[in-house]
């Protein structure tokens, strides 16, 4: 088995394990954290796992169509983050969540998303969107490297490995 394909199998398993959120009551659901090696919760996980919450609030077919996220301080990979939603807005094609993330009772990340309702006429007036947005498949995700490759002239040969 190639590098590549060991590395695509662990980053589908990574991506898979971030999302997997267990509900805790009306609203509310606790994450794991990975441990990267820098002993604090990557930003970008409890961002991700923040919209999977606020997505998970929402009815079926909603889609992110946007976030922003604060971090209040460090969370720690060793204790579980606890979610809680509050639905700020539900209409006909968009709905807000506000999500707080807690550790031991402080609060190490504020996010607000906005999910949108994929109608017969959504977005028509935009091109398609590009694969990351369609169906979650993270096998199917390329890697940095990939992504990374077409620009490599720009980049020191060192540090785009393959």
């Amino acid at each position: 088995r190639s590098v590549m394909s060991r590395v695509r199998r662990a980053t589908a398993a990574l991506l898979e394990h971030i999302q997997r959120l267990k509900p805790t009551g009306s609203e509310a659901f606790v994450g794991e954290s990975v441990d990267l090696g820098w002993g604090r919760v990557y930003g970008g996980q409890s961002t991700a796992q923040a919209v999977r919450a606020a997505h998970l609030s929402t009815e079926d077919g909603r889609v992110v169509h946007s976030v922003s996220t604060w971090f209040a301080r460090p969370g720690r990979v060793d204790a579980p983050i606890e979610y809680r939603v509050e639905a700020l807005h539900d209409g006909g094609s968009l709905s807000t969540r506000a999500v707080d993330g807690f550790q031991e009772g402080s609060r190490v990340v504020a996010s607000v998303a906005s999910l949108a309702s994929l109608g017969p006429s959504s977005f028509e007036h935009r091109r398609p969107l590009f694969a990351a947005a369609r169906p979650f498949a993270p096998e199917a995700a390329p890697t940095m490297q990939e992504l990374l490759a077409p620009h490599a002239a720009v980049f020191k040969t060192d540090r785009l490995r393959r």
